[in-house]
């Protein structure tokens, strides 16, 4: 379903509403679900801003060195620069909003893949971000885009995005998710890449304990064209981030990169899709895991190559690193490939640091927390410093810092603007 400028929002909304109440959110009984404790969703009374719902001032937490061109509080625009990135609310009638609900098709989508999610976000909804760049344009500055809800109740909240990048332009966008409080953020993301265009999108979730984020994003690729993300699970009590890509165009690429490091009673789930749908595609993931004191992670990477697509390469990687004896991780690499002209690899592993490693840096001076760190903060540099922007990764290096008990000035999200 999609709907345009001119159509009947209301009408959009009421058929997403009883999509949302037909599926329900997801359950631990649903396959692609079965290690994620849905029930404080389920059952966690979250309710959509009304006007009544206080409103909090823009958001403290910032990526230093980075103007935000779009600012959402509690799922409404506060402001931002000028540039390629406009709200609905200010922008009703623009074109781009033809797009919404094309890849995020609620009423396609069954539970067991989040539709409850996606039409819930679509139903509740009640602003979003859209990010246009016309065909030739190459944005050298990121598109920055923030989200931050702040809740006293149980707030539920429905950040959007819509991205439509014409045929030879390239963007890097910056999805930033704060929250602090009891709140919920169910964001979704759809983008649209003609051919020879080029995204690199890094989308980091960085929400306090207290909250809860589900996260999906929806890509097409036209021939030729090339997708870069890094998905960061910086935060929250509960998190869920689904990528799901269409490699439509033959030539078409994507490149996956991400990164959970959750402690305490956290639990992250990172969930990617891949769809070989032309010929001569290809795709590579790296996502790796750090688990610390009774926190759960879990990253399914599921790849689907269709009979009569040939010349299709495909790489998967998922190492884990467990900090502590009660942390656990769950990793499922799905590989649905049915025919023989592919390359494909993939690799999970799980497992501690090297006491080889360890006693050499002690061997150097440094006491052993000191050399956990430092080699911790080795294994999860590779993603950080992949990252396509200055300012993003130093924001991120903080973070690390700070979250491995290393000496930083605090957490990354605590930079001020």
């Amino acid at each position: 379903m999609s709907v345009s400028f001119d159509a009947d929002r209301a009408a959009f909304r009421a058929a997403a509403a009883a999509r949302a109440e037909l599926l329900g959110l997801p359950r631990r009984g649903d396959e692609a679900w079965k290690y994620t404790p849905t029930a404080a969703l389920v059952e966690g009374g979250f309710a959509p801003p009304t006007t009544d719902t206080p409103r909090p001032s823009a958001p403290e937490r910032h990526i230093a060195g980075l103007v935000a061109d779009r600012v959402f509080v509690n799922g409404a625009s506060v402001g931002g620069a000028d540039g390629p990135a406009v709200s609905l609310s200010d922008a009703p009638a623009h074109p781009g909003w033809a797009t919404l609900g094309t890849l995020a098709a609620f009423d396609h989508i069954e539970r067991d893949e989040g539709g409850g999610l996606i039409a819930l976000n679509a139903a509740r909804a009640t602003d979003a971000a859209l990010v246009s760049v016309p065909a030739g344009a190459r944005l050298e500055t990121p598109v920055y885009l923030q989200f931050h809800t702040s809740a006293r109740a149980h707030l539920q909240v429905s950040p959007r995005v819509v991205v439509t990048v014409g045929r030879g332009a390239s963007l890097t966008l910056v999805e930033h998710h704060t929250g602090a409080g009891p709140c919920w953020n169910n964001a979704v993301t759809e983008i649209v890449l003609e051919d020879g265009a080029s995204l690199k999108l890094v989308r980091i979730q960085e929400q306090d304990a207290g909250s809860h984020h589900t996260g999906a994003t929806f890509a097409r690729l036209g021939r030729d064209a090339t997708l870069e993300t890094h998905d960061f699970a910086c935060g929250g009590r509960l998190s869920r981030s689904d990528i799901r890509v269409r490699l439509a165009g033959t030539g078409a690429s994507v490149n996956l990169r991400g990164l959970c490091l959750a402690d305490g009673e956290r639990h992250a789930d990172q969930h990617t899709v891949v769809f070989h749908d032309a010929h001569h595609t290809h795709s590579l993931e790296l996502y790796k895991g750090v688990l610390l004191d009774d926190a759960r992670g879990v990253f399914t990477g599921r790849i689907l190559v269709e009979p009569g697509v040939r010349g299709c390469t495909t790489r998967q990687e998922n190492p884990n690193l467990l900090l502590s004896e009660a942390a656990r991780i769950f990793t499922r690499p799905q590989l649905e490939i049915r025919n023989n002209d592919v390359k494909a690899y993939h690799g999970a592993t799980v497992g501690r640091l090297s006491p080889e490693a360890l006693f050499y840096l002690r061997s150097r001076g440094l006491d052993l927390e000191h050399a956990r760190r430092v080699l911790t903060a080795a294994f999860a540099a590779e993603i950080v410093d992949a990252v396509p922007s200055e300012p993003v990764r130093e924001h991120l290096h903080r973070w690390l810092e700070h979250a491995l008990g290393g000496t930083g000035a605090g957490p990354a999200g605590d930079a001020k603007r």
